[in-house]
């Protein structure tokens, strides 16, 4: 298994946004579109900070004073992308 869990960082701290990420994608220029392995689906305001798959982690930054997330129908894992 090659998942990794996504974390937002804040103030120099690891929080931890979502488990077992499988797929990312990417709309516009600070949109960030997350899919887990359970299905969980999140969106976010912000930029990718660090990818480290040996440790299976992967930073991002949100963008201004919070962070947005909301649900939204997204491609299953393995579907083609456009």
């Amino acid at each position: 298994m090659c998942e990794a869990d996504a974390f937002i960082l804040k103030n120099g701290k690891e929080e931890k946004f979502m488990e077992s990420v499988d797929l990312i994608k990417w709309e516009g220029e600070d949109e960030i579109y997350l899919v887990s392995i359970f299905g969980e689906q999140k969106i976010l305001k912000g930029r990718l900070k660090l990818y480290n798959n040996s440790i299976r982690k992967i930073f991002f930054e949100g963008i201004g004073e919070t962070l947005e997330t909301r649900m939204k129908e997204l491609p299953q894992a393995g579907a083609k992308m456009a």
